[in-house]
């Protein structure tokens, strides 16, 4: 019945939800959209900058290539380089070193700017969040029906106000950090494919068949914090318990024994979260091993079967180690919203 209130809190006020997780889901985003409103259009639209300055600052690195005289071909990469040439022709401009240096650094400073922006709108929007769902949440506690209320431990009510609209502020934060990031990876992604459809059909299959790979060790760690919420909100129980029943434990003498039950809580916490903890590290480590196989496999098929020239394949490497960065990054962000 906690949970019940909690989800209505969440709730909007003219909505209604369910227990299951995707009418959950579909509660939270709509409180997020009606407490953030504008300001959550202002993270997408930063996010979108992010995203096209992240774009322009890889497509630039193709002329910074070609003014250190490395030759780019007539392939893809040859064809961007001339449309930037172009482009820069048309402001009556030459593609020198220090020209595209500076452009260079305009672009990621402008970037930088942009992202940092973007972090502190989504930090506001996940703390005015919280606050509205922790007033929520209490209004209804507060005006439930005295039945519910006096069956209900206070500390179920506690658990929900303080550690469970924590969680929800934190999982706001990683899902508006995931937002940019799926962005700049998508950008990568189109390069990519761009530069050579074959080499990148090949490294998205890899890639996919070992996130299938490591679909248990995910689903055992998001398994492992779910317990672990569960234990934390037995352990405020516990807690307000046995402080509540601080004389009556003096007044028998059961002071250690009392201390050995609280501790055995709190140890089976700490357990529970570092074995997710475990589960999560060996699923990055295996998916940063798997993605160094794909990139050996990429390199290996650009170069002896494909022939790709050498500015090609620098860009492909260049991309394929930005793309296994920036998958890890979503990985963990999504995890940690989930």
């Amino acid at each position: 019945m906690l949970r019940r209130s909690l989800f209505s809190a969440i709730a909007p006020a003219n909505g209604t939800s369910t227990p299951a997780d995707s009418g959950t889901l579909r509660s939270y985003v709509g409180a997020l959209v009606d407490v953030g409103s504008w300001k959550l259009v202002l993270v997408l639209l930063l996010a979108v900058c992010v995203t096209l300055t992240e774009g322009v600052g890889l497509l630039l690195l193709v002329p910074l290539l070609q003014v250190v005289g490395l030759d780019m071909g007539g392939g893809a990469v040859g064809r961007i380089g001339g449309f930037i040439t172009s482009t820069f022709d048309a402001v009556g401009a030459r593609p020198t070193l220090i020209s595209v240096l500076g452009l260079y650094v305009l672009v990621i400073s402008a970037r930088a700017f942009a992202s940092s922006w973007q972090t502190v709108v989504a930090a506001a929007i996940a703390h005015e969040f919280k606050v509205h769902l922790r007033q929520r949440l209490y209004r209804a506690i507060v005006n439930t029906d005295w039945l519910f209320f006096s069956r209900s431990r206070s500390s179920d009510f506690t658990h929900a106000l303080t550690a469970e609209c924590d969680r929800v502020g934190r999982a706001t934060r990683q899902l508006l950090r995931l937002i940019p990031e799926v962005g700049v990876a998508a950008v990568y992604v189109l390069v990519a494919v761009f530069l050579s459809p074959t080499v990148s059909a090949l490294a998205f299959v890899s890639a996919a068949g070992l996130m299938l790979l490591l679909r248990g060790k995910m689903q055992a760690t998001r398994a492992g914090m779910k317990e672990a919420s569960r234990a934390t909100k037995g352990l405020y129980a516990a807690a307000n318990e046995q402080l509540s029943g601080t004389k009556t434990i003096k007044s028998y003498g059961a002071e250690e024994r009392n201390v050995a039950i609280f501790s055995r809580f709190t140890e089976r916490i700490a357990q529970l979260y570092i074995d997710a903890a475990r589960h999560g590290a060996a699923a990055s480590a295996w998916l940063n091993i798997g993605m160094v196989l794909v990139l050996s496999l990429v390199v290996y098929v650009s170069i002896e079967i494909l022939a790709a020239p050498a500015s090609q394949l620098l860009l492909l490497l260049y991309l394929f180690a930005m793309i296994t960065r920036m998958l890890t990054r979503v990985q963990t962000h999504y995890h940690e919203f989930i």
